[in-house]
């Protein structure tokens, strides 16, 4: 990859060399995907209301059926 500044070319080659911590351990980064479900997981009333949620939709969608095969 080259990269220009002015008129010098700048050669830069990308290396993949892993961040090592203090006690030899690689640290990795993690997603913000990855960041938003791990604070999501310790809020215990956001998952009581997902739950209500799914519950809610499931009942939404199983309600078509169970009406027209007669079982409400």
């Amino acid at each position: 990859m080259s990269l220009s500044a002015g008129s010098a070319q700048l050669e830069v080659e990308p290396t993949a060399v892993p961040v090592v911590d203090d006690g030899g351990h690689r640290i990795e980064g993690r997603s913000l995907g990855q960041l938003a479900w791990a604070r999501l997981r310790k809020d215990k009333v956001a998952i009581g209301g997902g739950v209500v949620i799914v519950l809610l939709m499931l009942v939404a969608i199983a309600g078509w059926p169970l009406e027209h095969f007669g079982v409400i």
